[in-house]
């Protein structure tokens, strides 16, 4: 059973996110990543607290579509370890969704209050073929 905490979702939890136009997802530079496989990311936060972080993207979110996804499906687990306890804590979150500007493509960021405002970046796949064909 997926384990994730209370999430608020900016503009709303029924916004359609573009796929296709999502560049990046990103969280706080606070979180050290210890893996990385697909749509699922370990985390560590040993500056501020002995927490081991656990953050799981909806599997067809991860690779490249032209669908698009209601905020509140994107996140399917969200949770933490205070170590050296491995019982799983839900971790409330924030996502928002940030259209390209001139500073960074299109982000989907994960966020939480008790860490910095700054943040790392992890590219989602691009398309892997042509999408539109001659």
């Amino acid at each position: 059973m997926p384990v994730i905490g209370t999430g608020t979702f900016y503009p709303s939890p029924v916004f359609n996110v573009p796929r296709q136009y999502a560049y990046n997802f990103a969280t706080h530079t606070d979180w050290t990543l210890e893996s990385h496989v697909d749509n699922v990311f370990v985390f560590n936060d040993f500056t501020l607290y002995n927490d081991r972080i656990f953050i799981t993207l909806r599997a067809s979110f991860w690779p490249w579509t032209s669908n698009s996804y209601l905020m509140q499906t994107i996140v399917v687990e969200a949770y933490y370890h205070a170590l050296p306890s491995t019982t799983p804590i839900p971790l409330p979150f924030t996502l928002t969704w940030l259209p390209s500007n001139a500073l960074h493509q299109a982000t989907v960021r994960l966020t939480h209050t008790a860490f910095s405002s700054s943040y790392q970046y992890f590219t989602l796949p691009p398309v892997d073929e042509p999408y539109w064909q001659s």
